[in-house]
């Protein structure tokens, strides 16, 4: 599941994006940006989640998290543009930079709400127990009690 640096720069980023002297630099900055979303996206759909290695989980979170990551490097490109940028100018340059943003998070949203519904639906066991009237009764195995 792992997402490396490279996946990252096949979403089209370079470092002369960010400034010329950034090239070294780009890679450890790439490296940061992947620990840190996937600690996020692991609190927020478990680490349970997070680690599953099955189809089509291990799919959905390892999307997920480029997806992360690709919105975190528009924001960071966004500051490096508006650094650049003089205060008179009247065009933004930076509304194609976020839209590509916005697209990545609503796709990452989009995953996360698969993956809850992936765990929701493997959390659930049901169990049929018969009474003494024979009425079938489908209790949750674990859950709410």
């Amino acid at each position: 599941m792992a997402v490396t640096v490279q996946d990252i720069l096949n979403l089209g980023f370079s470092a002369d994006m960010f400034s010329p002297e950034s090239e070294p630099e780009l890679e450890s900055i790439i490296k940061e940006v992947i620990a840190v979303q996937g600690a996020i996206l692991s609190g927020r759909i478990g680490s349970e989640s997070y680690n599953d290695k099955q189809a089509p989980v291990v799919s959905y979170v390892r999307r997920a998290l480029i997806c992360l990551c690709g919105a975190e490097m528009c924001s960071l490109r966004i500051n490096a543009v508006l650094s650049t940028i003089q205060q008179s100018s009247d065009q933004d340059e930076t509304a194609p930079i976020r839209k590509q943003k916005k697209d990545y998070q609503r796709e990452a949203e989009k995953l996360i709400d698969l993956i809850e519904a992936e765990g929701q639906a493997s959390d659930y066991a049901a169990s049929v127990v018969i009474s003494r009237s024979d009425a079938v009764l489908r209790v949750p195995e674990r859950g709410m009690f």
